[in-house]
């Protein structure tokens, strides 16, 4: 029975999506030009013979391949926003400095209170560091666990 669950061609292709990336239903919805209740259904028919998981974030249900390891979900999730990646992509290319938000905010042209949302998480994921210099907060990327996390993911 559990084999005839991915034979279904919609299904088949929504679970190959999740196995090269976990998505939510709008990716999923717009990878696959169907509609949501259809997606839906077919990924509640994947879950419950267990091909894939879902874990909410935020506003967001996420759906993994059932057998990724848990632990690296919320990494999987942020490493792949694009906000995220703009981030990262700009300490990268200065990163011999360390950055105040306002500088990242102004030279991404993004809000700075998005900016800071970011850096909470990502301190939490422990991919930036912090480092107070009287008054001043700077914040630089944890390149060795940057990397790290990247290679256990893309290993996954």
């Amino acid at each position: 029975m559990k084999n005839n669950i991915i034979e279904h061609p919609v299904r088949n292709e929504i679970f190959n999506l999740i196995k090269q990336t976990p998505s939510n239903i709008n990716e999923i919805m717009k990878a696959i030009n169907i509609g949501s209740n259809q997606v839906l259904w077919h990924l509640s028919c994947l879950e419950k013979f267990q091909f894939v998981r879902s874990k909410k974030f935020e506003n967001q249900r996420v759906f993994f391949k059932f057998d990724l390891n848990p632990e690296f979900d919320e990494l999987h999730f942020y490493l792949k926003q694009s906000i995220v990646k703009e981030i990262i992509s700009f300490i990268q290319k200065n990163s011999l400095k360390e950055f105040k938000i306002t500088e990242i905010a102004n030279g991404l042209k993004r809000n700075y209170n998005s900016i800071k949302k970011y850096f909470k998480i990502l301190q939490k994921l422990q991919l930036i560091t912090i480092r107070r210099q009287n008054r001043i907060v700077l914040f630089c990327l944890n390149e060795d666990k940057y990397f790290e996390v990247r290679k256990l993911i893309n290993e996954e």
